[in-house]
């Protein structure tokens, strides 16, 4: 019964899609950009210093974003975050040496700020009692849809290399931007989101 009341929501639907696109990509990057900067900006050692400035950059746009998701709209907010990381994932298989590693660093800093965002907005349009169900739903999609992106990104490799991998999670990212359109415009004609606890 709750899982049904909360799908009631036309906000909490579009967030989940959201999330599940943003999963699948974020598995993807993190399972397959070690590799990309490996071979476009060079080698292991510093792929593997670069995907640590990635993470660390994540501690800081957690912060920056739960900040924001608590002085701006939230939807229109997150809309901004997607229209820029789409195209960042699109760029990231076409760019090698500093290009790549900065818009690497924009994808980390963007995908772990929208985090915080969307927790905050699947708080506001659950009821109180479900926000446990709510989070938990959000991290099956995230971690379980996700972990498909893995299979996924992999047979791509194998056809064109990690560049073609990367594409692939940008058309997923295209995916994700769609589904913060939707959410946004679903806000503004429904401004009271909260489900009733009845």
């Amino acid at each position: 019964a709750s899982l049904r009341l909360l799908w009631q929501s036309r906000q909490l639907r579009w967030l989940l899609v959201s999330t599940t696109a943003g999963g699948f990509v974020y598995q993807g990057v993190v399972t397959f950009l070690p590799l990309h900067l490996a071979g476009t900006a060079g080698g292991v050692l510093n792929a593997s210093f670069l995907m640590s400035l990635v993470l660390i950059a994540g501690i800081v746009a957690q912060r920056f974003g739960g900040e924001l998701a608590d002085r701006l709209p939230r939807e229109r907010l997150f809309l901004a975050e997607m229209a820029l990381f789409a195209p960042v994932m699109l760029l990231l298989g076409l760019s090698s040496g500093i290009g790549l590693i900065a818009l690497a660093l924009s994808a980390g800093f963007l995908w772990y700020m929208s985090q915080p965002l969307s927790i905050a907005m699947a708080a506001a349009y659950a009821n109180t009692r479900d926000h446990g169900l709510v989070f938990g739903l959000q991290f099956a999609a995230t971690f379980g849809i996700g972990s498909f992106a893995s299979t996924v990104g992999g047979l791509l490799v194998m056809r064109g290399g990690t560049s073609l991998a990367f594409l692939g999670f940008g058309i997923v990212a295209l995916l994700q931007l769609f589904a913060a359109f939707a959410l946004a415009q679903a806000a503004r004609r429904a401004p009271c989101v909260a489900l009733s606890s009845h």
